[in-house]
């Protein structure tokens, strides 16, 4: 069994004849712009002719990345399966069938047998995510990613399925809006909650190796850029579980690849990143944002009214306002005329 990392929260689990991916987002931005990879992925679209699985924790953009898929030669994506939990609308499943790969829907908290020792349980979690349990050759991987484990109750349903597990691998820093400018210290403090998340988490599951993920990213755009400040850094992310928790982290990094129990030299995979951190968040360069006119702003918006009337039953969403739990959203703009100056 070997672990290769690939970028962020995608890496490849290998056994025999099976290569499975999680989540490849190799290159490209996120979220209009405003995420970016923290490092260049080593794993390229040609790769994915070895490739035999490709397994989605959910539908967000660093996640499940449309434009990498798309890039992917036809008769490579012929020949990959893809895996996914199940939904109402099948979005995901659909797009990837449109472009021609194999798929199979997973059943929530149902085992799936991949091949002679390699067998995948697949659970939902919430609004959106999953996570992925793998049993590889006698050890038992759980892929937690950006799932918000962090009380008992929602842990209990997952451990019943797992129990303890040799390799856990979550999320290490925060992956939202975390206040305005100028308040730093609200994100210092969920900065520390997100870490104390991974502390309970290994408390729970009683992994032997902890791998932190699924935040190799930094905020690209200049509108969110100052959320950059205070972000969980991977050397820091290290020291933490080290010296809270018995669980041993092993950091990866972009072509590093793992036998999952054997001794593994973080120092030299630390002192690249710490690279990265350095070159990357130091950068004066972030996205600029493009305004629209007031005229642009209604024709968008009357177009995005128009697409959810012609995706939902307006019949539906009228009874709906009738509860007194919905109710209308209301987008008001301010506009700020300033008065000429006669500069004569």
């Amino acid at each position: 069994m070997k672990i290769k990392w690939v970028n962020h929260a995608s890496y490849i689990l290998e056994h025999k004849n099976i290569k499975l991916i999680t989540d490849p987002w190799l290159f490209g931005s996120a979220f209009d712009g405003g995420w970016d990879l923290l490092i260049e992925s080593k794993f390229t679209i040609s790769d994915f002719q070895n490739i035999t699985h490709i397994w989605f924790s959910h539908e967000h953009a660093d996640h499940f990345a449309p434009w990498v898929l798309s890039k992917i030669p036809e008769e490579v994506r012929k020949k990959i399966t893809v895996l996914f939990h199940e939904t109402l609308d099948k979005r995901v499943l659909n797009f990837c069938k449109n472009l021609s790969f194999k798929t199979i829907e997973l059943e929530n908290k149902k085992k799936y047998t991949l091949a002679d020792d390699f067998s995948i349980i697949c659970g939902r979690m919430l609004s959106i995510d999953s996570w992925l349990f793998c049993e590889v050759n006698g050890l038992s991987i759980l892929n937690l990613n950006d799932c918000v484990v962090k009380n008992y109750g929602l842990s209990r349903p997952i451990k019943k399925i797992t129990g303890d597990v040799d390799i856990l691998l979550t999320q290490f820093s925060y992956a939202n809006w975390v206040g305005n400018p100028e308040e730093k210290k609200f994100r210092k403090f969920f900065a520390l909650e997100v870490l104390n998340r991974v502390k309970f988490q290994i408390e729970v599951f009683n992994p032997t190796y902890t791998i932190p993920f699924a935040s190799f990213v930094y905020f690209s755009h200049e509108e969110n850029k100052y959320l950059n400040d205070s972000v969980n850094t991977i050397e820091g992310t290290c020291e933490f579980i080290t010296d809270n928790t018995d669980s041993k982290p092993i950091v990866l990094y972009p072509g590093d690849c793992w036998d999952g129990f054997s001794k593994y030299p973080n120092q030299t995979s630390l002192a690249k990143y710490k690279k990265d951190y350095v070159s990357i968040l130091n950068q004066t360069y972030t996205k600029p944002s493009t305004p629209l006119g007031d005229d642009e702003l209604i024709v968008k918006a009357e177009k995005y009214l128009q697409n959810i009337k012609n995706k939902n039953s307006v019949l539906a969403m009228n009874l709906l306002r009738l509860l007194p739990s919905y109710r209308n959203i209301v987008i008001k703009f301010m506009c700020v005329i300033l008065p000429k100056i006669n500069t004569q």
